[in-house]
């Protein structure tokens, strides 16, 4: 048999994630071939009116949807999705894709361990505050950290710092 066949077979009636992971682990023309299906990458998060039991992907109720979160411009959004490989997987592809819409890249490892940094002020002074250690904003002049500290009167701040700043870092991203 085929292995285009076999995969198709493989991934077209069965729901379960485990069975998507192996069929990219068997060799790399079975991972080309999962690879390219086609995958929803369009259905952002959403972090006010979220439906608790529905699926943002397949569009089904569901009462066992999995909640993707993560970080977009200062608001945590939710991708809730079926538990089934084609759900989950489009659930991460448009997580990526959205971040990637806002300038941002999504990193595999990130850059550092810790999320406190000093923070060069404008005025020659250093601050110390948190950063975002697995994403980077993407401008045309490189990679930049988003930082945030907290003045002395309350009031919260925050800044873009050159990754070169603090790290020789190759960044390595998820893509999609």
């Amino acid at each position: 048999m085929e292995i285009r066949v076999a995969i198709s077979i493989l991934l077209d009636y069965s729901n379960e994630f485990a069975q998507w992971k192996i069929a990219r682990l068997l060799n790399r023309t079975a991972k080309c071939i999962v690879d390219t299906k086609k995958y929803e990458k369009e259905c952002y998060g959403r972090s006010t009116f979220l439906r608790t039991e529905w699926c943002s992907i397949c569009e089904k109720s569901n009462p066992k949807v999995k909640w993707l979160r993560y970080d977009e411009l200062g608001r945590t959004r939710y991708i809730t999705h079926c538990p089934t490989w084609f759900c989950s997987v489009s659930a991460v592809h448009s997580m990526i894709a959205h971040c990637r819409d806002n300038e941002r890249v999504l990193l595999r490892v990130p850059w550092q361990k810790s999320t406190q940094v000093v923070i060069p002020r404008s005025d020659g002074s250093k601050s110390h505050g948190h950063c975002k250690i697995n994403s980077l904003v993407v401008r045309l002049t490189g990679y930049y950290v988003e930082t945030e500290w907290q003045e002395e009167n309350s009031k919260m701040c925050a800044k873009l710092i050159p990754l070169t700043y603090y790290s020789a870092f190759k960044p390595k991203m998820m893509s999609i």
